[in-house]
């Protein structure tokens, strides 16, 4: 997700420098629009100056509203995952608070949020998905190898990083366990031939599911406890497993800066 908004103004090079219009105007047609030009040209400032901060706002307010102990109050939590629409800032938000909620559970203090670690770990899930590959080395591609290689690549200049990786189900699926089809375009399936469908997973129970996961294997699990641990960012990319019908799988990331703050560029 992008938050950034990139103008190619190249393509106005065919414009006469007093006017964005036709080239083929006069000076003097020019300075008769001036008034309106200058209007425009307000409006493009205002619009490029205001419209990132806010996008930025809206997008990540949720780690400034809400904290390890109130998260469960957002009501989007508990949406099903639209596959089609996803609210990836939610699903890290989620995933991240989560994370949070367990190293309490074990009388650890909270990650603090890092923006940067979050693009890292989107990064990596995103080339996951994208190059089809599942490892914490990325061997297509050597600027971004390893965990600290992609950390930097992100703007933390001093990557101490530590990784978990995942392959989470979009539906609140039963690993292992068969299924009947009953509407593979839209998701339905089910334990039993007319039995109930298996729901999507909402924000929330994605991110338990995920954090489960993760505990329940010694080495993620020793990641998300560790007492060396500052700060924390988290990535899911959405694909579908085309070798079991079509399933919505995530592939998920996260990045911990262990020892010292980052230091972002």
């Amino acid at each position: 997700m992008k938050n950034y908004i990139h103008v190619n103004l190249s393509q106005y090079k065919q414009y006469c420098p007093f006017c964005i219009f036709n080239a083929e105007n006069t000076k003097a047609d020019c300075l008769k629009k001036n008034d309106l030009k200058r209007k425009l040209k307000l409006i493009f400032i205002l619009f490029l100056s205001f419209s990132q901060p806010i996008f930025s706002i809206t997008n990540y307010s949720i780690y400034d509203n809400y904290t390890t102990s109130n998260f469960r109050d957002n009501a989007d939590l508990y949406n099903e995952i639209d596959f089609d629409n996803i609210d990836e800032v939610l699903l890290n938000a989620a995933v991240f608070f989560r994370t949070n909620e367990m190293r309490l559970e074990y009388y650890l203090p909270v990650l603090n949020y890092c923006r940067n670690l979050e693009e890292s770990a989107m990064l990596h899930a995103n080339d996951m998905v994208t190059e089809n590959f599942f490892s914490h080395e990325n061997f297509l591609d050597p600027t971004k190898e390893s965990p600290s290689d992609r950390g930097r690549m992100t703007g933390v200049l001093n990557a101490c990083f530590a990784e978990n990786i995942a392959i989470c189900f979009g539906l609140q699926y039963e690993a292992e366990r068969g299924i009947y089809t009953i509407d593979q375009e839209k998701d339905l399936f089910s334990y039993d031939p007319y039995g109930e469908v298996i729901h999507h997973h909402t924000y929330l129970s994605y991110a338990e599911a995920l954090v489960l996961q993760w505990m329940n294997s010694p080495g993620h699990r020793d990641n998300i406890l560790n007492k060396n641990a500052l700060q924390l960012g988290c990535g899911s990319s959405f694909f579908r497993k085309k070798e079991f019908k079509n399933f919505a799988e995530f592939k998920a990331v996260q990045n911990f800066q262990w020892y010292e703050w980052a230091r972002i560029k």
